[in-house]
């Protein structure tokens, strides 16, 4: 199972592809004082999230469920692209 992919698609067809090691930052947005904020969350590494049935598909969901926006594999802010969840227009698993 060490080939399992997950290729995330977006409404503007963009796609990305996640699999073993893969490190999902989420970011959610919170209120505080009346005011909202970002907030990131603690990474993800999608190797200790592989289920022996459904692969990263239950995990993946998730994340994507309960967090507004994500970024992928290193946390430099200058370098670092931002995906918004709720542009996800599909998930499709391969092995």
């Amino acid at each position: 199972m060490d080939k399992t992919e997950v290729i995330v698609t977006f409404s503007n067809g963009e796609k990305i592809k996640l699999d073993k090691g893969s490190i999902i930052f989420p970011i959610k947005l919170i209120e505080s004082n009346g005011k909202i904020f970002c907030s990131k969350a603690n990474p993800v590494v999608l190797e200790e999230y592989f289920h022996i049935h459904d692969g990263y598909i239950p995990e993946l969901t998730t994340i994507f469920a309960q967090n507004d926006y994500f970024t992928l594999d290193k946390e430099d802010t200058f370098e670092t692209k931002v995906y918004k969840t709720s542009a996800i227009v599909s998930l499709e698993q391969h092995d």
